[in-house]
């Protein structure tokens, strides 16, 4: 079976094209802070207020469509019973680099790659799912892009809709420090409250990675919020591609016994640790079976090897 854009009918991906340019992203909107003006300048200039009058507006766009073929291996198709809608999930590497290949170089522009319904996963790993999209360099060609996608009657069990998995990549895009070397959080500026993680409803794979600039240019519901849990009833999830078995035992020895690694400038609320917690996950699994297991090996024993609090 091969996979590809043909699974959506070309004529929705057209559809979404409007609504995009219609949305605040390239039109006028009348933020809380910043200002009526596009979604990335009013972050922008919510986040730097000493901006003065400087301005990042995006201009009218040049429209190309692109078919990529997805085989095999590089994704899958999601339907709902319920309402017969479709889901795609993708090789978000895969996706990028066939739909960089595609294009020149755009000198002094920046690419936004747009799909339909479809959600991400990284690594080459499906079990590391989901993420609306991803952005950055491209290495080959030098082009800036952010690759997102536009919700329209997705299935139930997407939380999130219409730009809002776009309007993520892009906040994360003009914002990230490693490619404008600025940091969001740096004291004086400010952190729109009301950016927020794209996700999907609880239960169901919610949001991963990137600085938490996100997309609800609406507002978020500030009454929405995790409320504190008891140790026993909390593992911490490590990203196997982040870390190291080294710094999982360092932070878990900390976390438990408040043991503080040295040049450890977190300061744990609990001094003395947390030792009834459940221990330490690794996203994914499969990695660390690919690894010979380097992290189950290291953290395992050691978890096991704490005193018993129950």
């Amino acid at each position: 079976m091969n996979l590809s854009t043909d699974e959506y009918p070309s004529s929705a991906a057209a559809r979404d094209v409007p609504r995009v340019l219609r949305s605040p992203v390239f039109s006028k909107f009348a933020f809380p802070s910043g200002g009526a003006t596009q979604y990335a300048d009013a972050m922008l200039r919510t986040t730097f207020p000493k901006a003065g009058e400087w301005r990042t507006l995006l201009a009218k766009p040049e429209v190309k469509p692109v078919k990529i073929a997805v085989p095999v291996g590089y994704g899958y198709i999601l339907t709902s019973k319920a309402t017969g809608g479709s889901f795609a999930v993708v090789d978000v590497k895969f996706l990028q680099k066939e739909l960089l290949k595609q294009l020149s170089k755009q000198e002094g522009k920046l690419v936004i790659a747009l799909t339909h319904n479809t959600t991400y996963y990284a690594d080459g790993d499906a079990t590391e799912c989901c993420s609306w999209g991803t952005h950055g360099v491209d290495s080959a060609t030098q082009n800036s892009f952010v690759l997102g996608s536009y919700l329209h009657a997705a299935p139930g069990v997407v939380e999130d809709g219409d730009v809002q998995p776009l309007t993520q990549q892009l906040g994360e895009f003009v914002n990230d420090p490693l490619l404008h070397g600025r940091n969001v959080k740096t004291p004086g500026n400010i952190f729109p409250g009301r950016m927020r993680p794209a996700s999907m409803r609880p239960g169901n794979q919610g949001s991963c990675g990137g600085t938490g600039v996100a997309s609800n240019y609406l507002g978020g519901d500030p009454r929405q919020f995790f409320p504190p849990m008891p140790a026993d009833k909390v593992a911490v999830g490590f990203l196997t591609g982040d870390t190291t078995p080294a710094i999982v035992s360092q932070a878990m020895d900390y976390i438990i016994s408040g043991k503080a690694p040295a040049g450890t400038r977190y300061k744990l609320r609990q001094p003395r640790g947390y030792p009834g917690m459940i221990g330490a996950m690794f996203w994914t699994i499969d990695a660390d079976r690919r690894g010979n297991y380097n992290f189950s090996n290291v953290v395992g024993p050691q978890l096991h090897g704490y005193p018993a609090t129950r």
